[in-house]
């Protein structure tokens, strides 16, 4: 996803919008929306992507 353009705007889109803090459940695989969308560029700039 870091080396993705549209990963990064997506992720700002979505910052865009303030989400709320809640997951979103897709089956067994749980996703908190506001902890993805904060941690993605601090997580590519650590894994220096």
């Amino acid at each position: 996803m870091c080396l993705t353009p549209d990963c990064h705007s997506l992720i700002a889109d979505l910052l865009a919008l303030e989400p709320a803090d809640c997951v979103i459940n897709f089956g067994t695989v749980s996703i908190n929306v506001l902890e993805l969308a904060e941690s993605f560029t601090p997580n590519c700039t650590a894994l220096g992507l």
